[in-house]
């Protein structure tokens, strides 16, 4: 009779040939070296192919447009849309889904740009946002069912009978558990186990069993890990340098918020600054306008001298020369090159004025930064014009208000209070991991699982002897885990030392140079506006000027060289004094960016999305922390609280801060009379 080694062995010797003949290849080698050859290059042309992503749906065009780009010789039949600065900032956030820049940003380093998904982003990563730090708290369920046969040859004849010392067990069960874990860092579990057993012991009481207990556990941290604070600012068993509780997730969605607000800073500075730049490409034009035909009436009127002898050959060409002069400029400031203007950051924090490019440019460029169509058949044209009156800063409210609501120093204030935390939960970590652990198990067994059994007696069933409440017992005890000498412990607290020293440091610098900047804002709206005074004198008595040379030329008394070099002077003088004017406007408007108030200067105002996925609990939960700061004890020696995280509500809608605007009462004091009326734009 053939025995189980025997059969294994006759197994064994079969498979190993099938394993042989499974290891050659029924389809014959191609040794042919051309082959390969051809197949190494087909190889490396496929792999060296540059392929594009598969997207089913086809790009969007809606925004393109029908019309095509305004020409110069389209621009002169085009119409005009006029539009104010405010409008102007309204579209822009009407289409601000993507907080546009000046530039080829979005292009070469899209992740940089700002947009108003960001703050939501980081709000929802499951793994660093507040839902994901809440998540550790979340109630865990867990169900396991099993069955198992176990046939196995044993070397005894006390253990199994049948005479051939083989266990034959059946074996199932049916587990489940429902734990939680609270704030102050205590685990509550509640486990049910159904298990059924049947096998061939020789000393079972029945053939088959049940048995059923339910447990209660609790396990509760005495030093690392224990107490409400440090389970809500680094969360339960945190990763040493990780640390992610619901308050250094929320830290991190308040430094993401300010971040989106310095983007919404710097995008309504840019939305100003181009309509500023297309206000001044317009009074260009028109003082180029009017030089070219001031200069064009002087060559007649030269031509006309010429054909009666009056004058000289090289005097008309001289007009004619400055004619076409007059003329090349015409054509570039109105249809422009393409040039850097004016940005953020383009040596004040800002954006200072550089006039660059001409109408269309400069009108395709603000389109593009409101989001609207970049061709029309209508030219959008400025409509507000630069404010002629003084305003003066009061310089103590001034550099209070610019250490309060600067958003750079705020989001660096947030990065401190995040680093706080972090040190908090590096020091705890320096604690021994000693937990006190507890169970209470409440059991039955029996034959049956509930099916009553008179003539069995004791243990018919399991239930009955559940419910009996005879058979209980429990567990208490401590548990200590610890490294010894904590050196990644250590070495956590250190880093997070350094890294809160450097941003403390980094902060001192930023106000410094916060103070810095808003000195020279200051110091250039006084500038700009004497500047402008200046201007306009020289306007004035440009105009004058060429009033009394234009007469003296027309009596023969005057030569033509002076008359054509004070045209050029008139020009000169009228592009300076609108130059003057957009930079007095932009000098404002620099000290509001300075101080932090230039969101409410330009009434936008900004406010958290609470419809998201975070529930109103969490919030109210970091209220009362805050609360608990003052007055929850610590028994913690290497715990240190922090300060509060938060000042409370930021106020955007604030009365503004004291002004003195003082009307100008004369352009200078040289000229008596006022300011003249704003340019007409070209029709």
């Amino acid at each position: 009779m053939p025995t189980r080694r025997s059969h294994c062995v006759l197994a064994f010797l079969l498979a190993v040939p099938l394993l042989a003949s499974g290891c050659t290849s029924a389809k014959p080698q191609r040794d042919s070296r051309q082959d390969r050859a051809l197949e190494l290059a087909n190889y490396q042309t496929f792999i060296a192919e540059i392929e594009y992503p598969r997207d089913d749906s086809p790009p969007s065009t809606d925004f393109l447009g029908d019309a095509k780009p305004l020409t110069l010789e389209d621009a002169q039949t085009a119409e005009y849309w006029d539009l104010t600065l405010e409008d102007a900032i309204q579209i822009a956030f009407q289409n601000a889904e993507v907080l546009r820049e000046i530039g080829a940003t979005i292009l070469v380093e899209p992740r940089t740009i700002g947009t108003s998904f960001d703050p939501a982003i980081i709000e929802t990563d499951p793994r660093f946002g507040v839902e994901g730090a809440l998540s550790a708290f979340d109630a865990q369920t867990s169900v396991i069912g099993f069955g198992e046969k176990i046939d196995q040859p044993l070397n005894s004849n006390l253990i199994v009978g049948g005479g051939d010392n083989v266990l034959v067990q059946d074996l199932a069960g049916l587990n489940s558990q429902i734990s939680k874990r609270t704030a102050q860092g205590t685990v509550f579990a509640i486990r049910k186990e159904l298990a059924y057993d049947a096998n061939n012991f020789v000393s079972n009481q029945f053939p088959s069993a049940w048995d059923v207990n339910l447990q209660a556990l609790v396990r509760q941290p005495l030093l690392r890990g224990a107490g409400t604070e440090i389970n809500r600012i680094a969360g339960p068993n945190p990763i040493i340098g990780f640390p992610n509780g619901v308050l250094i997730a929320r830290t991190r969605t308040d430094i993401s918020l300010a971040q989106f607000e310095e983007d919404v800073q710097d995008y309504v500075s840019n939305v100003e600054n181009l309509y500023w730049d297309l206000y001044f490409a317009y009074r260009n034009l028109d003082a180029r306008l009017a030089a070219r035909d001031a200069s064009l009436k002087t060559w007649e009127q030269t031509k006309a001298l010429l054909d009666g002898g009056h004058v000289g050959a090289d005097q008309e060409a001289q007009a004619r020369v400055q004619y076409f002069q007059f003329q090349q400029q015409v054509l570039d400031a109105l249809g422009g090159r393409v040039l850097v203007g004016t940005r953020t950051a383009n040596g004040s924090s800002g954006g200072t004025f550089n006039t660059a490019g001409g109408v269309l440019v400069a009108e395709r460029r603000l389109r593009l930064l409101l989001g609207l169509p970049i061709n029309d058949n209508a030219l959008v044209r400025p409509k507000d014009e630069p404010n002629l009156a003084k305003v003066s800063f009061d310089w103590a409210e001034s550099k209070l208000e610019s250490m309060y609501r600067r958003v750079e120093l705020r989001q660096q204030e947030w990065l401190i209070k995040l680093n706080e935390l972090e040190l908090i939960a590096a020091r705890n970590q320096l604690l021994p991991q000693l937990d006190l652990v507890g169970a209470y198990r409440h059991r039955g067994f029996g034959h049956d699982l509930a099916k009553k059994d008179n003539a069995i007696g004791t243990f018919n069933n399991a239930y009955d002897e559940f419910f009996s409440g005879d058979y209980n017992d429990w567990q208490l005890g401590l548990q200590l885990d610890m490294p010894l000498g904590f050196r990644q412990g250590h070495a956590a607290v250190r880093n997070s030392q350094l890294a809160l020293a450097r941003n403390r440091r980094l902060l001192k610098e930023q106000q410094r140079q916060v103070l810095h900047d808003l000195s020279n804002a200051v110091a250039d709206v006084e500038r700009a506006y004497e500047n402008s005074k200046t201007a306009y004198n020289l306007l004035v008595a440009s105009e004058n000027q060429l009033e009394s040379i234009q007469a003296a030329f027309d009596a023969g008394e005057s030569s033509l060289f002076i008359l054509l070099d004070v045209q050029r002077r008139l020009a000169d003088a009228k592009i300076g004094f609108d130059r003057a004017c957009v930079e007095y406007a932009l000098a404002i408007r620099n000290v509001h960016f300075e101080k932090g108030s230039l969101l409410d200067y330009n009434q936008v105002y900004l406010t958290e999305s609470r419809s998201g996925l975070r529930p109103a609990c969490a919030a109210e939960l970091s209220a009362r922390h805050l609360a608990s700061l003052r007055n929850h004890p610590n028994l913690d020696y290497t715990f240190a609280r922090p300060r509060p995280l938060s000042r409370g509500l930021y106020p955007q809608l604030v009365e503004p801060w004291e002004q003195d605007l003082e009307l100008l009462p004369e352009p200078a004091e040289t000229i008596e009379s006022p300011p003249p009326p704003p340019i007409p734009m070209p029709e």
